[in-house]
């Protein structure tokens, strides 16, 4: 019987040391899965500040590029009132002869 009961003591501090050692193990995960979810969250971080730098240059770009579009027009547009301007009185003569047929 020392030896049954023996046997028995062996098992439940063998399955009390397994579940101590399974406790550990799942805080050891725990841990990595923290870890883990802190180097993520600090990836993220990074590539957002990458995207929003990125986009503040494109932004910055496309600012240039509207604003130099926008010279460009005007100049065409103060060109053509230019030549209008200049053939204004031309054009108009050479409009009312052809629809009075003069």
């Amino acid at each position: 019987m020392d030896i049954l009961q023996k046997i028995l003591e062996i098992d439940k501090a063998a399955a009390a040391q397994t579940e101590l050692l399974a406790e550990e193990e799942q805080r050891a995960l725990k841990g990595l899965d923290e870890k883990r979810l802190r180097r993520r969250e600090k990836r993220v971080s990074e590539e957002q500040e990458k995207l929003d730098s990125l986009c503040a240059e494109q932004e910055r770009i496309l600012n240039e590029k509207k604003q130099g579009a926008d010279k460009t027009l005007a100049d065409t547009m103060n060109r053509l009132d230019s030549i209008f301007a200049q053939h204004r009185e031309e054009w108009q003569n050479e409009i009312i002869g052809r629809i009075t047929g003069v």
